[in-house]
């Protein structure tokens, strides 16, 4: 009898165990998929592609003089610590053309644009970001450098996204590349 009930107890606590397990993976899963993943991209329209207004332009970057660009330096401006920056880029990749420019909500809230690009595009921007990885890249728009992320990962080469700019700067951004 002593026998059936320790293995009664230890049948019961193998149970709790396991349903602690599946919750505990059932969470996890549903945190993970909610911070890694990108918010979903807005449907593209049945309005043909069309050409970006103003190109963007994605390039590793060399270095970074933390003042401001001087004449004739070769640098390109962009936001620093406390003003402007002057950043020095490689050869990059190009977008001058995309299926679509919106504007979202991005997983804060905050207002975000997204460029989907064409399918044309999409692998030569993917193998590009492949080797760009480990490296700070510039997000180029009209000779000022908007974003500086560091390249973690291959991007997928759907989209270019920007997402830590101001809503003014964000709103302003959607009419420079799409309007």
């Amino acid at each position: 009898m002593a026998a059936w009930n320790r293995l009664g107890k230890a049948g019961i606590a193998v149970a709790m165990v396991l349903v602690l397990v599946v919750i505990g993976l059932v969470g996890f899963s549903v945190t993970r998929d909610r911070a890694d993943s990108l918010p979903p991209l807005p449907a593209v329209p049945s309005a043909t592609p069309r050409d970006l207004s103003t190109p963007i332009s994605v390039q590793v970057i060399k270095r970074i003089g933390e003042s401001a660009c001087k004449p004739g330096d070769g640098g390109v401006p962009g936001p620093g610590n406390g003003g402007d920056w002057c950043y020095f880029l490689d050869e990059g990749f190009v977008v001058t053309r995309a299926n679509l420019v919106d504007l979202y909500e991005d997983m804060d809230g905050e207002l975000a644009v997204t460029v989907r690009l064409q399918p044309a595009d999409r692998e030569p921007f993917a193998a590009w970001s492949a080797q760009a990885v480990g490296n700070q890249i510039a997000i180029r728009v009209a000779d000022r450098v908007l974003e500086a992320p560091h390249v973690e990962t291959p991007l997928s080469g759907d989209s270019v996204d920007f997402s830590t700019l101001s809503e003014a700067e964000t709103r302003d951004l959607y009419r420079q590349l799409w309007e």
